[in-house]
């Protein structure tokens, strides 16, 4: 009962990965579900055995219509985005500290979150690319 409800759902919403055949074939030797870290990794391991590989990856779109590529949460909208945002406000605590240590730190350090947020996408989209090797 299971199976009838949801893989056709899945084979209506998921994308196929960039993958093809030249001789027409769909014929998988394995179908990863999910083009997070985990399923990229399973996916490049399987190819480079010389295993014929389909991933099947989904993201539904936020209320604002945000979606993204490969890579999973992690790298797109979760982990790295935060562990970037996270080191710039080490990276300025580190600053305001750094005189006790002896540096000699000009005026009044600030931050631009916008030029943050601006670096913080497109680094993200890198990793999605050079992650899933597609």
């Amino acid at each position: 009962m299971f199976a009838r409800k949801v893989i056709p759902a899945l084979h209506r919403s998921f994308n196929y990965c960039r993958h093809s055949s030249s001789s027409g074939s769909s014929h998988y030797d394995l179908v990863v579900i999910g083009g997070g870290s985990g399923g990229l990794a399973c996916s490049k391991e399987a190819a480079a055995l010389g295993k014929r590989v389909a991933v099947l990856d989904y993201v539904q779109p936020s209320p604002q219509g945000s979606t993204w590529g490969l890579g999973g949460t992690c790298v797109n909208v979760g982990c790295i985005p935060k562990k970037l945002m996270h080191q710039a406000a080490l990276v300025g605590h580190m600053i305001k500290n750094s005189s006790r240590l002896g540096w000699n730190v000009p005026g009044n350090i600030e931050h631009d979150w916008y030029d943050n947020e601006n670096m913080t996408g497109p680094h993200c989209a890198a990793m999605s690319l050079a992650t899933s090797g597609l």
